[in-house]
């Protein structure tokens, strides 16, 4: 069960467009929800296992409770590294596809690099980290645009690495990175208001 018709989707990115042309957001992420109906209880673990398995560089997480379920994952980016007074964090944004070959991987990512409208959608990524770390930091270094290569899946990748100027707290590193801009938008509360306007659903611990 979709929780989005083709139509509402249609309107949905239709509303997005109109306030992006009208200056009032740069970049809004919006979701689709599926539901189904398994026919036996999940083995979570063995899940996790075989996430790690055909995932092998992405980060595992799992968040259970004794009501409302277990969310879990195998998502690509990191959100923040804390140790002691350094931080690390990445922007993980602009995907192209794997090829069948060495070959076929380049010529993806050259059409990537290449291609105005993910360097810009990276770029709008990189500076709102920046943005949102500069307020803790002592020293901050945007590394060099590399590519991130996962199992089925290639990405624009830029480490980012701060000095943190006084001690830090991890949790208040992450309440100020999240929600990034590959599940919100660029700004933050203007993507907000558009998802919350536009999706027909509780995202709830999703994103």
């Amino acid at each position: 069960r979709r929780t989005t018709s083709p139509a509402e989707w249609t309107d949905q990115v239709e509303t997005a467009l109109e306030r992006i042309a009208a200056g009032r957001l740069a970049k809004v992420v919006l979701a689709q929800a599926l539901s189904v109906d398994l026919e036996g209880p999940v083995d979570v673990p063995a899940t996790l296992e075989r996430l790690a398995r055909q995932y092998p560089n992405c980060y595992r997480f799992l968040v259970a409770h004794d009501v409302g379920g277990t969310f879990f994952g195998a998502p690509p980016e990191r959100l923040v590294s804390k140790r002691g007074g350094r931080v690390e964090t990445e922007a993980l944004a602009g995907s192209v596809p794997r090829g069948e070959s060495p070959v076929e991987d380049e010529a993806h990512v050259e059409r990537m690099r290449a291609d105005a409208k993910f360097q810009h959608e990276h770029g709008l990524v990189v500076d709102a980290i920046r943005e949102q770390l500069a307020p803790f930091a002592r020293d901050l270094t945007v590394r060099e645009q590399t590519i991130r290569r996962l199992a089925t899946i290639q990405h624009l990748q830029t480490p980012i690495e701060a000095v943190l100027e006084g001690d830090r707290h991890v949790l208040e590193i992450v309440e100020a990175l999240h929600p990034t801009p590959a599940v919100g938008g660029v700004p933050p509360d203007a993507a907000w208001e558009t998802i919350r306007d536009a999706e027909p659903f509780d995202r709830g611990w999703y994103a």
